[in-house]
């Protein structure tokens, strides 16, 4: 759910919009990910989020698959959607995730 309102409400803010829009999104969007400040913060708030739920929710990881990998890799796919790849609308945004980003993430049950 947070992925998907950041991926709107970024979509929806012009200024970040064209920063993502165009011949350059994807050199944006490089520099973007690429930023150290942006992955720090994205497993700081991982962790936060997966310290506060608990071992079991931390043990639904994917075995062998870290807390910051994971949290790099939510990034990596929320950019890739505020970039315009992939759907545009919000289901088929919450959609995309359940079926291809959780999957990664979360162990088989």
């Amino acid at each position: 759910a947070a992925i998907t309102e950041v991926v709107l409400t970024a979509r929806a803010d012009p200024t970040i919009a064209a920063m993502f829009a165009g011949p350059d999104r994807a050199t944006a969007g490089s520099a973007v990910a690429a930023s150290e400040d942006i992955k720090t913060r994205a497993r700081t708030f991982a962790h936060q989020v997966l310290d506060h739920a608990g071992p079991d929710r931390i043990a639904e990881l994917r075995p062998g698959l870290s807390i910051d990998d994971a949290a790099d890799h939510l990034v990596l796919i929320g950019l890739a959607l505020i970039q315009g790849y992939g759907p545009t609308d919000e289901q088929r945004i919450r959609q995309y995730l359940n079926d291809f980003l959780l999957p990664a993430l979360i162990r088989d049950t």
